[in-house]
């Protein structure tokens, strides 16, 4: 709301339904847009509520619905390009987005107290959605970076003394061409590539939901066709193979008569 009130200049009393659609077709994604309208409607329907506004800006708005497909996360050039870019905070912020998953408003309140010593080397205390923390390993060069840094906000700024999550947007975007999201759905979907455990990758972006994961993994054809591949491993060598012990169990054979059974089976062959 408060990105609202600097674009449009104007107060809560006197924003209109125009002025809100103009704000919401800025450039940002579908799901981004969404989030804006459900702010944007929770905020002006308490000021009706409560007597601070006559009328709701909001009836004005259209209904802006999830985007389902798929998002492509960023390349691996990417994280290049961002070696060579002139603002010295890129490298950083990239890093930090493809090596530990973090969200822009998570990244824009980093501070060098949230970095702490682990049994092996250095991890970040992550602040998340509804304060919910998180503790995030970091790799040795990256623990090596975020430990030298001056005590303080990793990227300092006049938003309570750090910049504001729409500079790291900027910032990461003017650097590679990229939002800075697609970075998140890298380091989601090379985890999960690296660990086959979505549950893994759940954690370590700090969500509710795994079907929330599940979207931001990125299956493509080749990884469908190892697990195809796979299928047809399995079906060639134990699908084949007759277990009577499984069989059995299956039925609630009692394990004595089991092995009555098998050692019967094993004298007639």
């Amino acid at each position: 709301m408060g990105h609202l009130a600097l674009k449009t200049r104007k107060s809560p009393e006197d924003i209109t339904g125009k002025d809100i659609i103009d704000w919401l077709n800025r450039g940002v994604g579908a799901n981004s847009k969404r989030s804006d309208v459900n702010a944007c409607t929770a905020f002006f329907g308490w000021a009706c509520r409560t007597g601070r506004r006559k009328d709701n800006p909001m009836d004005l708005v259209p209904t802006v619905h999830r985007d389902r497909r798929k998002q492509i996360p960023a390349p691996v050039e990417a994280v290049e390009k961002a070696k060579h870019c002139a603002d010295k905070r890129a490298l950083l912020t990239i890093m930090l987005m493809d090596e530990a998953g973090l969200r822009r408003s998570e990244l824009a309140a980093m501070h060098t107290r949230d970095v702490i010593d682990d049994l092996t080397g250095k991890s970040i205390i992550v602040h998340g959605k509804g304060g919910k923390d998180r503790i995030i390993p970091l790799s040795d060069q990256l623990g090596r970076i975020v430990s030298s840094l001056p005590e303080g906000y990793f990227f300092p700024g006049e938003h309570d003394g750090h910049v504001c999550h729409d500079t790291i947007y900027r910032i990461v975007k003017n650097a590679t061409g990229w939002p800075p999201h697609a970075f998140r759905r890298k380091f989601a979907t090379d985890l999960w590539r690296a660990t086959d455990d979505a549950m893994k990758v759940k954690e370590m972006l700090g969500h509710e939901s795994l079907q929330t994961t599940q979207d931001y993994i990125y299956a493509t054809l080749d990884d469908l066709r190892d697990a195809v591949d796979g299928l047809r491993a399995y079906r060639g060598t134990d699908a084949r193979e007759i277990h009577p012990e499984k069989i059995l169990e299956a039925y609630n054979v009692p394990p004595a008569i089991t092995r009555l059974l098998l050692d019967s089976i094993r004298n007639q062959e």
